[in-house]
């Protein structure tokens, strides 16, 4: 069943409103947002929000062609990336709500498919690095045939050329919790570098960080408010008696996970050395379970840690800091987070990333410009994580304890040995 907040029923009142004036007035075809929520345990998919998909610029120009007016599943995809990368751990763009004539929602149909399944890869990608299981094969499509606000609700499967089977739509009182707790790591990995290919980024990133993500996703030791609990067990196991409002979470990795009896000497080339201490507020629907409340504090680590990544890789295309031409070190300073809870669900933080030069004020912008949240300038917080000063980036910059620097003759290029090891602090 879907199944959306009742907040939401207002919501489709005003944009089937909307959809019929810019209809009219600007001839634009079809409206469409992305539903913002979560795959239950039980099967059902709730709906916290809805965040509108803008047309192109181009689209409200005077005498603007047909095509221009077109949500096409590319440009709908990119928009939906950008929202996934704000979005915390247990939360997901479960799917696409559309306001048109039944018409154009029968035309449109195999792109809304092709840009959910886009949207599932996307998710994958940038929540489990694609080493844990699917977050979900299925997602949804709610038309609107305006100027009706009955919702016709169906499940995509996206792995099976999206195929769609009707789907039963309510509207009831919903609620999630908050999952909260902090993780620290330090990896170090050597990626070995393939002749004649380019070293990238984002691609040795991935390689430097698997066995970590691998390791994190197979332990299965978790506290839960201090507890090791069934993972078939209700979180909450009396909801009509449940005062909580946040579960405070340990995580812990497999020590021998993925290692050789003792310690070994690598030549390396290609080293990275992953920093980060990040606060984890995700979010689950009050009756998920406690294995899924489990992933989404997982997931909500590995997307926090990729978003940024992906943003710095983006940014890098203007400015990209030289190597150190002493040691042949680069250093990379991710985004660091901007929060404002969803005004509807407190228990749901919402996240931007801000780069060196940014302030609060540019993410109440992008909270505005994503969301629509309207979220004023005290409900902004970016006091989670600040970023390095010069003194500290120097210190950055110094070779890591663990790695000797040797001479290699027959080239320029800087050596050295390391031990390869990670760990994570609850």
């Amino acid at each position: 069943m879907i199944i959306f907040d009742v907040q939401l029923q207002e919501w489709v009142t005003k944009s089937a409103k909307n959809h019929e004036f810019v209809s009219s007035d600007k001839g634009i075809p079809a409206s469409a947002y992305f539903l913002i929520g979560s795959f239950c345990s039980d099967g059902d998919i709730h709906v916290a929000y809805a965040s509108k998909c803008p047309v192109h610029t181009s689209a409200l120009e005077e005498n603007a062609p047909e095509k221009a007016k077109m949500l096409e599943d590319e440009w709908m995809s990119d928009h939906a990336e950008r929202l996934l990368r704000m979005l915390p751990g247990g939360i997901h763009v479960v799917g696409i709500a559309w306001f048109s004539d039944k018409k154009t929602f029968l035309e449109r149909k195999p792109h809304i498919h092709k840009t959910l399944g886009r949207i599932q890869k996307m998710n994958n990608q940038i929540t489990t690095a694609n080493v844990d299981e699917s977050i979900s094969d299925n997602m949804i499509t709610v038309f609107f045939e305006t100027p009706s606000t009955t919702p016709v609700g169906a499940i995509i499967d996206v792995t099976n050329r999206g195929n769609d089977s009707a789907q039963k739509v309510q509207f009831q009182k919903l609620e999630w919790i908050s999952l909260v707790t902090n993780a620290s790591a330090r990896i170090v990995h050597n990626v070995p570098i393939e002749p004649g290919r380019p070293t990238d980024f984002y691609s040795d990133l991935v390689v430097a960080t698997k066995n970590f993500v691998n390791n994190l996703f197979q332990c299965e030791f978790t506290l839960l408010d201090g507890e090791i609990r069934d993972e078939k067990e209700p979180l909450i196991k009396d909801i009509k008696k449940n005062k909580k409002t946040t579960i405070e979470a340990q995580l812990f990795l497999n020590p021998l996970y993925n290692r050789e009896p003792g310690a070994i000497d690598e030549i390396a080339s290609n080293v990275h050395e992953v920093l980060f201490d990040i606060e984890v507020r995700a979010a689950v629907p009050i009756r998920s379970t406690v294995k899924d409340a489990i992933r989404a504090i997982k997931h909500h680590l590995v997307r926090n840690v990729f978003a940024r990544v992906e943003l710095h890789y983006e940014s890098m295309e203007v400015v990209e800091e030289e190597k150190s031409s002493k040691t042949g070190i680069t250093v990379h300073q991710l985004p660091r987070p901007a929060t404002t809870v969803l005004y509807t669900h407190p228990a749901i933080l919402i996240n931007d990333f801000l780069f060196e030069a940014d302030n609060v004020e540019d993410a109440q912008k992008n909270f505005d410009d994503m969301m629509d949240l309207q979220t004023s300038i005290e409900h902004v917080d970016e006091g989670w994580e600040r970023a390095l000063t010069p003194e500290e980036m120097e210190a950055v910059r110094t070779p890591i304890e663990d790695l000797h620097f040797v001479d290699y003759d027959g080239s320029n290029d800087s050596w050295c040995t390391t031990k390869h090891f990670s760990s994570l602090s609850p």
